[in-house]
């Protein structure tokens, strides 16, 4: 008997939020927003002053506001954000990026 395709497919496809994240658009929408299309996984930006300045450097986001402070409270907060979203939705974190 032959299988379709996807039964065999041993793997699940993810999808990044990178370009979403940069455009300064707060995540957790996006997040559901993943887990509602069916996507099991997602990978970030880190979001530290060290990826802020690489992305303010090379990515061409036209005008900026001024670069502020990453704080460990901030990032710490976006790791909840990170957490709940499994816990809420379903959907895995695969990659964070620096």
């Amino acid at each position: 008997m032959m299988t379709h395709r996807a039964e065999r497919q041993r793997f699940s496809i993810g999808y990044h939020l990178n370009s979403w994240d940069l455009t300064g658009l707060p995540l957790r929408p996006a997040i559901k927003f993943l887990a509602d299309q069916g996507f099991g996984w997602f990978e970030i930006l880190a979001f530290t002053s060290l990826s802020d300045q690489y992305a303010r450097k090379y990515m061409q986001l036209g005008n900026q506001a001024p670069m502020g402070v990453t704080t460990d409270t901030d990032i710490l907060r976006r790791y909840a954000l990170l957490s709940e979203g499994q816990s809420e939705y379903g959907i895995k974190l695969s990659s964070f990026y620096v």
